[in-house]
């Protein structure tokens, strides 16, 4: 098997440190156990999310991650990829299913910085936990799915498959 490359930081998190969120949002940030990333939304702010940034080469790309059963409404497009600084591209939908959620495959045309963002439900109160984060090649996501393997990162892997 080829070696498969991980590309976000910090995919295990174990700090907020590479998690930001811009200063018109109204969200608490911060670590659970197990690695968890806990957003909350603190008021009626719609399109609320948390984001990282990425410089990647032009390719196809996926967005995963592990997500807990939401508290209150939760985002419909869980998943956002954004090249800056506006160009948006296909979100992973989501029901509510706690679970993994992945982003259909997406193409970044050129060497682009790419952010990567976790929406939170629009209203005061709603809440979600991410964990077991990847940004990788499409090539490097198939090969992970061929291999049963759910979740990598730079300590081991997660065997189990992933949905799509």
């Amino acid at each position: 098997m080829p070696e498969l490359r991980n590309l976000i930081p910090n995919p295990k998190p174990t700090s907020t440190a590479a998690w930001k969120f811009y200063s018109q949002k109204n969200l608490t940030l911060q670590m659970l156990s197990d690695n968890r990333l806990h957003i909350t939304n603190n008021a009626n702010i719609a399109d609320s999310y948390i984001y990282t940034q990425l410089r990647l080469p032009a390719g196809t790309y996926r967005f995963g991650a592990e997500v807990s059963t939401p508290q209150g409404a939760y985002a419909s497009n869980l998943l956002r990829v954004v090249i800056m600084p506006r160009t948006e591209l296909t979100p992973a939908t989501w029901d509510g299913t706690p679970g993994r959620i992945v982003t259909p495959a997406n193409s970044i045309p050129e060497d682009s910085t790419v952010e990567f963002r976790v929406m939170v439900g629009p209203n005061m109160n709603c809440a979600i936990w991410v964990r077991q984060l990847f940004v990788m090649s499409e090539e490097d996501y198939q090969h992970m799915i061929a291999n049963n393997i759910a979740w990598f990162d730079g300590d081991g892997i997660v065997r189990g498959g992933a949905s799509s």
